[in-house]
């Protein structure tokens, strides 16, 4: 989620009784509903991946070029005092025949940097994806169910839609929201048409400003494309802020929609700064996340090929 003025200490999750946000209101019992594929799913619409939607992604591959849509993580990429990162080095002198090496020991909040987020990292009332119950898959030490271990490699077509060339650049600097309008003129622009199956990414401009040493305000996406989005059976959203929601969107409508009630998975911090230079609006898809049991967010470094 993103560095915000709200994070005081630790990572607040606005779930209060009733709730606005963006137009979208949210009752005090707002229900989970079950898995279309069955209640022991745990992977939502990555069940749609096939190797004929890997097939149709890789004839889009035209000139081979490869971008990396991670950015570099070290103590200053995340302000958030909730999350840490620490590296640590030591020397190893004494290998056989002069050998040498270095070792390194990463502590590391998995929520820094771009990242997945998994369907145990978010839930409405205590709810997660397909009705799991917090209670049910929380431990210390890892969630029973619904970890990013066993989110299947993400290998499909994926686009980028420009909202930073859709939005006035005023309205970029603010929190603006953007929604199903600004989403069907991005397609009509590029001449792109989002289908099920799809990574959807958008690029609003905003990381290259917060890594310029700008944090404030961050356009994203409402719970209302969101819901534009679900309706076309994209497998996850991605965006170049730090929660795809809009900074002030405390309510986090988007993970609601998406994570919980979809089952669409949320890629943040994405870096799209360089398809969008070079208007790249399909390409192949490929995210291949660390499995480490138990985890409800992984640090990322995605792949598009043009």
């Amino acid at each position: 989620m993103a560095v915000r003025d709200w994070v005081l200490s630790g990572i607040r999750y606005g779930l209060a009784a009733s709730l606005l946000s963006h137009g979208v209101a949210y009752p005090a019992e707002e229900p989970v509903p079950p898995s279309r594929w069955g209640a022991r799913d745990q992977i939502g619409n990555a069940n749609l991946l096939s190797p004929e939607l890997a097939k149709k992604a890789a004839a889009l591959i035209t000139q081979g070029r490869v971008y990396s849509l991670g950015i570099t993580v070290d103590e200053n990429t995340n302000l958030n005092p909730a999350r840490s990162f620490s590296l640590e080095l030591a020397q190893i002198k004494d290998l056989k025949e002069g050998g040498t090496a270095i070792d390194d020991t990463l502590h590391m909040s998995l929520g820094i940097g771009s990242q997945i987020d998994g369907f145990g990292h978010f839930g409405i009332n205590g709810v997660h994806y397909n009705q799991n119950k917090v209670d049910d898959i929380f431990t210390p030490t890892g969630v029973k169910k619904l970890g990013v271990e066993g989110i299947p490699p993400l290998v499909t077509r994926g686009v980028l839609l420009d909202i930073e060339k859709i939005l006035d650049q005023a309205l970029l600097e603010q929190d603006a929201g953007f929604g199903s309008k600004e989403i069907r003129l991005a397609e009509k622009r590029e001449r792109v048409s989002i289908q099920a199956g799809d990574v959807v990414l958008f690029n609003t401009g905003w990381l290259k400003r917060w890594q310029g040493g700008k944090l404030g305000p961050a356009p994203g996406l409402t719970a209302e494309g969101a819901e534009y989005l679900a309706r076309k059976g994209v497998i996850a959203v991605g965006a170049d802020n730090g929660s795809v929601d809009t900074w002030s969107a405390d309510t986090f409508p988007v993970h609601r929609v998406l994570l919980v009630r979809n089952g669409i998975y949320l890629l943040e911090y994405i870096k799209t700064e360089e398809l969008a230079r070079d208007e790249v609006y399909q390409f192949m898809f490929v995210l291949g996340q660390p499995k480490i049991k138990g985890t409800v967010q992984m640090s990322i470094n995605p792949i598009a090929i043009r």
